[in-house]
């Protein structure tokens, strides 16, 4: 029996909806291993991070060790009413309680040692040593990489500073000595030993301090990974490599520092196997492979029987295809006719089974990552409270009046801590935002001179740049509306207007009533935004995509948070801009408020 026209376009109709289904179950295949292989990049990161970070501290604690004695003018190592043994066993018991020193040597002003804690070397003169050098000086000083010790026969760091007598002057110089073995131990310290990671802690220059898999003395100058690195605005840096018969994802995160301690520019390359790294994302692929694999051969052999009732099935396969693509991975079809197409819809199912839980997983991940940066938040919050208070207290001369020098570090400690205060109750809003925890205070009000004080207030910012801030408004209504949330957006969109404007220049600030909400617009007239950057200006952490940005400081949040407080409440923002000609910010506040607020989802997946 020939086929007849409506059984051809409905086999025509089920081979094209079969090859679309295999092309957009690939396309969010694709999508969704890039961004599991992301993640594990990034997790390789911050271990990394971690580990380097553990270094620095380390390194600060060493450092505060040093300050406190060499600080103390009338301490035991300053008063000439101790023996040089009883300060020897003074520098025993700290030694023993540090548990970290393999030695503390005192030496005279000539470089001549005249004790130490392993009573080792006494006698031995160190005068043209660096770190003798320095310290002679009046500077704390700290090895930049291992030096070899021929007393203690070992590879060590050295940290050295002056001991003052009470009258000011150096009457000797102390010496603390580690083996690098002990940071061997913290850079590899809960490495996993199934995964065979490399790990490779080399100096500022490429030269290996330690390596679990190459020969002492080699150096890693020349690796394209070393100077991605070095390169690098954020200090990391990742590549894949060929070690040996394997491929390897190396991530590398140079050393940045510790609160006072400054680091060394140590860079730290960790390195897992390619096939273990992303060993899930294979598995993935295997699976997905085979389960296509087999959905296309179902649907193919259902398109031989030439029934006309092929059309109906094929249309939601096809729907529902649409729906993975946009990835709704929850997508089921129902079908119950009893033959190869009912078989087509349960592998079809089992395939969106096999990427939900993939994506249920990535959504656990995120919530991780929300839970973290909540309870960091919180953590640091009321430390740095306390911090800010107390040097506030200092800036006053609470505590009595300090030197010029003392005052001069102490404003700037203050200023800093402000910084960071402000970048904490950033990422708390953050949090928030995305959580729908963010709480706003509705009263009946005209914002009227809300915003004509912000105005007043904000055109006392940076005086120096002499701005002609202009305020146009009309006769505002009387609305339901949490006043500080709307003042907070305004201000940071005019502070980040003032930043960017050019000395002696205009910034516009309207007011407009329309017939379902308020419209604010601040227009400035200074460098504006590049094409390529606009896209992203509303993204967590955007200031990385313009490097300029970043002397301008924040936590990258700003635009983010105002686009999360405006649209939580139904608003929309937006700006206009053009590079060299200045940027136009707009933003609508509703008349009627949204009292249950939903989670804003890509508040934190950008």
């Amino acid at each position: 029996m020939k086929a007849s026209i409506a059984t051809k376009n409905a086999t025509v109709l089920v081979i094209s909806v079969v090859l679309l289904a295999a092309l957009l179950s690939f396309f969010s295949l694709t999508t969704l291993t890039n961004k599991i292989q992301e993640e594990i990049t990034s997790k390789m990161i911050a271990d990394a991070s971690h580990r380097m970070n553990k270094v620095d501290r380390f390194f600060f604690e060493r450092l505060s060790d040093i300050r406190l004695l060499t600080a103390d003018r009338y301490g035991i190592l300053s008063n000439d009413i101790y023996t040089t043994d009883e300060k020897i066993k003074y520098l025993q018991t700290i030694q023993k309680k540090k548990k970290v020193y393999e030695s503390i040597s005192l030496y005279s002003v000539e470089g001549i040692k005249i004790g130490d804690s392993k009573e080792i070397g006494v006698g031995n003169n160190i005068s043209d040593q660096i770190y003798y050098k320095y310290a002679i000086t009046g500077f704390i000083y700290v090895d930049e990489k291992p030096i070899h010790s021929d007393e203690l026969q070992a590879n060590v760091i050295h940290f050295s500073g002056p001991v003052y007598s009470p009258n000011g002057t150096i009457k000797n110089i102390l010496v603390f000595r580690f083996l690098i073995d002990t940071i061997n131990r913290i850079v590899t310290d809960d490495a996993n030993p199934d995964f065979d990671t490399t790990m490779d802690l080399v100096d500022q220059e490429g030269s290996i301090i330690y390596s679990n898999h190459r020969l002492s003395g080699d150096s890693v100058a020349n690796l394209e990974i070393f100077r991605k690195v070095k390169g690098s605005y954020t200090g990391s840096a990742t590549s894949i490599e060929q070690l040996g018969e394997e491929e390897t994802l190396i991530v590398a995160v140079q050393q940045t520092g510790y609160e006072e301690y400054i680091g060394e520019k140590w860079v730290l390359l960790m390195g897992v196997p390619k096939r273990i790294a992303f060993a899930s994302v294979s598995e993935l692929k295997k699976r997905t492979i085979v389960l296509t694999g087999l959905f296309l051969g179902v649907v193919l052999s259902l398109s031989l029987l030439l029934s006309h009732f092929i059309t109906k099935p094929i249309t939601e396969l096809s729907e529902s295809a649409k729906k993975l693509a946009h990835g709704k991975f929850t997508t089921k079809v129902n079908i119950n006719s009893g033959d190869e197409l009912q078989q087509l819809g349960e592998v079809f199912n089992q395939a969106t089974d096999s990427l939900a839980e993939s994506e249920k997983k990535r959504e656990e991940l995120e919530k991780i990552k929300a839970r973290f940066m909540s309870m960091v938040t919180h953590e640091l919050k009321n430390p740095v409270a306390a911090m800010l208070m107390t040097l506030r207290m200092m800036v006053e001369n609470q505590f009595g009046k300090f030197t010029k020098k003392q005052d001069k570090w102490i404003k700037m400690l203050f200023s800093s801590t402000t910084q960071l205060s402000n970048i904490l109750e950033d990422f708390m809003v953050f949090s928030k935002l995305g959580q729908a925890r963010l709480q706003f205070a509705f009263q009946k009000t005209d914002l009227t001179p809300n915003i004509r004080n912000l105005v007043m207030e904000m055109r006392g910012v940076d005086p120096e740049k002499n701005l002609d801030m202009q305020l146009k408004m009309g006769k505002l209504p009387v609305f339901e509306v949490d006043p500080s949330r709307v003042m907070q957006v305004l201000r940071n969109i005019i502070n980040n207007a003032i930043k960017f404007s050019n000395k002696n220049g205009k910034i516009i600030v309207r007011v407009e009533r329309k017939e379902k909400h308020l419209l604010f617009s601040v227009q400035d007239f200074g460098r504006g935004i590049a094409k390529e950057h606009q896209k992203t200006l509303f993204e967590p952490f955007n200031q990385g995509a313009d490097s300029t940005f970043k002397d301008y400081g924040g936590s990258g949040l700003g635009t983010t948070i105002c686009k999360g407080i405006i649209e939580c409440q139904k608003g929309k923002i937006w700006f206009d801009s053009e590079l060299g000609k200045g940027t136009t910010f707009f933003f609508t506040v509703p008349y009627k408020p949204v009292k249950k607020i939903k989670p804003i989802k890509s508040m934190l997946v950008g």
